[in-house]
């Protein structure tokens, strides 16, 4: 190729890419144009929301309008039904869904009742002790009896909504799956399971060869202490037992999962607390302090571990990194 020609190549390679410079400061341009748009009808939208949110919910005005939302939280805590209260307006909505106002109100409803301010209500149906409590989805609670029945109650008005009939001993112990279900322990040495959304009698459970006093599970296993001082460990999804911790030598009277479902309390008529893995069901630790039966124990959200006992006394530590004999705290109960 001449030195010519080369020359006009490169000539009219220049002026293409200054005519693509000047396509793409005007690409630049109009995504600036657009950018700008966008804003306003973005800040347009975001004003809309702010009114839709704040507008009632009946065409009715917000009676607290002019109170800032720290004040109005205040206002809410004072009142018992904070259900009702949603439906006055949207921003009344979107305050009582506030998770700190929730725990404020459970927090201020208990008060009421130390105080003697409210009276709890009274729910009457069972012929005999009632064992057993459990809190379960769509607002149910179950009730477990020596009258061989599980009841099913509205959390919210206390009306009877269902009695279920299968187990042939007192019920001991009762226990909510992740799904829902409803687990029983009974004296009659089984495990029933239940449908949480219609009371239906989904599986029996039979292994123990004494009664069922305690239940704890969770998304994979059910876990089952009874009176012939074992454990057993039953896939949720197909009833299977797969393992049968031994170990305490007296009725594992209680049962709880850490708060990270990785570990497992078990409280022994032998006066001891043994912990679990729940990955591979294996004994790791023994913790020790009680002088008697354990009957009762609890888990706290930052993991604390609390045990209850015949001997008078609440034993609380740090249930992950306790170790045996390790430190703990007493809370002692006069009776």
């Amino acid at each position: 190729m001449s030195a010519y020609a080369q020359l006009n190549l490169i000539k009219h390679r220049l002026a293409v890419l200054h005519i693509r410079d000047a396509e793409a400061d005007q690409m630049i341009e109009r995504g600036h144009r657009l950018k700008a748009e966008v804003a306003v009808e973005i800040e347009a939208a975001e004003s809309e929301l702010a009114s839709a949110v704040a507008a009632p919910l009946e065409c009715d005005e917000d009676p607290t309008g002019w109170l800032p939302n720290e004040l109005m939280i205040m206002v809410l805590l004072h009142v018992v039904f904070l259900e009702e209260c949603r439906s006055v307006c949207k921003r009344w909505h979107v305050l009582c869904r506030d998770h700190q106002l929730k725990t404020a109100m459970g927090l201020s409803r208990w008060k009421a009742y130390a105080d003697g301010r409210r009276t709890p209500q009274t729910v009457t149906g069972h012929t005999d002790w009632v064992y057993a409590l459990a809190v379960g989805k769509e607002g149910k609670v179950y009730s477990g009896s020596c009258d061989n029945t599980v009841k099913v109650w509205s959390g919210s008005t206390g009306a009877l909504l269902q009695t279920l009939q299968g187990h042939t001993n007192s019920v001991r112990a009762l226990a909510i799956g992740h799904d829902g279900n409803v687990y029983s322990g009974s004296y009659d040495c089984t495990v029933k399971v239940w449908s949480g959304h219609d009371g239906a009698l989904v599986r029996t459970l039979v292994g123990h060869r004494s009664t069922v006093y305690s239940l704890a599970v969770d998304s994979l296993h059910l876990y089952s202490g009874s009176s012939d001082d074992t454990i057993r460990v039953w896939v949720c999804s197909t009833a299977e037992c797969v393992h049968t911790l031994r170990g305490h030598t007296g009725y594992v009277r209680a049962l709880a999962l850490d708060n990270r479902g990785k570990l497992l309390y078990s409280g022994s008529s032998d006066q001891t607390i043994r912990v679990w893995t729940t990955s591979e069901h294996t004994h790791i630790r023994t913790l020790s302090g009680h002088t008697s039966e354990i009957w009762s124990m609890a888990v706290g959200r930052d993991g604390t571990l609390f045990s209850g006992s015949s001997d008078k006394t609440i034993k609380c530590g740090p249930g992950r990194t306790a170790t045996c004999c390790g430190p703990c705290t007493d809370i002692r109960v006069e009776c």
